[in-house]
């Protein structure tokens, strides 16, 4: 079971700890002739609570912004290029399950803020996706994702997610 500690993440059982995440600076970003594939979950509810799981992995991208929000809800993307096709992406996920593809133009209209990131996991392997990946952000505001959100009751955190819904649905619904 997650507990929250006092000013840090979530403290998870070891196989679910979450990756270490970092900004990729240099990197040149989504292009708008670009798809962008996200792997599909069916249950959107789901889709939150799978990236509330990281969100205080965020805290130190948005200090290195200068930014002061304790987290970020995002949602894991990966670009379609350079060689790198949804049954590649796919072959390294943990779940086969359906992608969806959303244009990089759509994403780009929409003025969301997207992060190219790396990920590492908790033993030390970078993630050979890694130069394609990128972190579409839902929302860093705190009064959304509350601690109840994030390790809260049933009642509070299922209340919390429809709270979320709204912000996070018309994103979701970029992806076909």
């Amino acid at each position: 079971m997650a507990t929250v500690e006092a000013g840090g993440p979530a403290s998870v059982p070891p196989m679910l700890t979450p990756p270490q995440i970092e900004l990729r600076p240099s990197d040149r970003g989504v292009k708008r002739d670009e798809m962008v594939l996200r792997f599909h979950i069916e249950n959107r509810d789901q889709v939150i609570v799978n990236a509330l799981g990281s969100w205080h992995e965020y805290a130190p991208i948005l200090a290195s912004l200068g930014r002061h929000e304790s987290g970020a809800l995002v949602l894991s993307t990966f670009a379609l290029r350079d060689g790198w096709t949804v049954d590649r992406i796919a072959a390294y996920d943990r779940w086969p399950r359906p992608s969806l593809h959303a244009s990089g133009s759509a994403l780009l209209d929409q003025r969301l803020e997207i992060w190219p990131t790396s990920l590492t996991s908790p033993d030390g392997e970078s993630d050979p996706r890694n130069e394609i990946h990128y972190d579409v952000v839902v929302t860093t505001d705190e009064q959304l994702v509350t601690v109840s959100v994030l390790s809260g009751q049933k009642h509070e955190k299922r209340e919390g997610r429809a709270r979320i819904r709204p912000v996070i649905d018309p994103i979701l619904d970029l992806w076909t």
